[in-house]
Formats: structure tokens, sequence, C-alpha cells
């Protein structure tokens, strides 16, 4: 027995080639060809006479559009009140990480000028206390809006102003 696939010589009758894998049908008595069958002669087809023409005097159909129907459920807004998105408003606490961050900065600063000045570089000495004298104002603008109280949410008003 060979494969159909690869052309494997097989040896009994197994199931699958051995070299290819392809699945093998069991081989049977081949049956002598069939011979073909007549067919009656058809009839001819009846002609058909032409589709006559639309009448000059019809209108044509009306094309019809689809039109979605109105919800049953009055419309959601996309977020709800407290949820919607609004203007970033940093809180107090916020303001004063970031102020203390600036005084740490210019702590540090002030200890390079101080050093700075020991050596004898008093031109970068005074620069360096002007960026600490800068940080410790920043400081203080931050420390100063940590304190202000902004509302989270302002509910918009009920009737537009007149």
């Amino acid at each position: 027995m060979f494969c159909p696939n690869c052309g494997a010589q097989l040896e009994g009758t197994p199931k699958f080639c051995i070299r290819c894998g392809a699945a093998l049908t069991p081989t049977s008595p081949a049956l002598p060809p069939a011979a073909p069958v007549a067919l009656p002669p058809a009839a001819p087809l009846p002609a058909s006479p032409p589709a006559a023409p639309a009448p000059a005097w019809a209108a044509p159909a009306p094309a019809q559009t689809w039109q979605p129907a109105a919800p049953a459920y009055p419309q959601q807004p996309a977020y709800p009140p407290s949820y919607a998105p609004g203007p970033a408003v940093a809180t107090p606490t916020v303001m004063n990480v970031v102020g203390f961050v600036f005084v740490v900065l210019g702590v540090i600063a002030s200890i390079i000028a101080f050093f700075l000045s020991e050596d004898g570089a008093y031109a970068w000495s005074a620069g360096i206390f002007l960026l600490s004298a800068i940080f410790w104002v920043i400081a203080g603008v931050f420390f100063v809006m940590g304190r202000r109280h902004v509302p989270a949410f302002t509910p918009p008003p009920l009737y537009p102003p007149r």
C-alpha cells in the first residue's frame, strides 16, 4: 500500500501514514465506473414578452427613511454633578507640601552659599543667596495659597441671570 499524499510505501493497512501523518482510507474493491445516464431532451422555454416600461405619469416611490424612536427614559447627563470634571483645584495640603519643598530648597541653597563664602567665592555665594531668597518667597506664596479656602464644587445657578 502507498500513501496517496506523499507516496511512501506502507506495510499492512494502517489508518495513518507514518511519514506525513495523512489519514488513510481503507481500500475497498474498486467499483466499475457507472455508465452515463442520458437525460431526456429539455423542452424549449416559452418566449416571454418584454417588460412594459413604466408609464410617464407615475410618480416615483417615496424614499423611506428610518427615524429613530424617542427613548422611553429621560436622557441622563454624562457624569453625575458631584463627579463632573471641573477646573483642577489644589487642596491646602498640596499647597503646604509644595511650600515645604521650596523651604527645603532654600535651606540647601543657603548652606551651599555659606560654604562658598568661606572659600572666597563671593560672586557664586551672592548668586546662591539670591536664589535661596527666591525659594523663600515662592514657599511663602504657596503657604498663603494653602490658607485660602476654595470650594471644590460650585453648583451651577438654577436660572440664568437676567
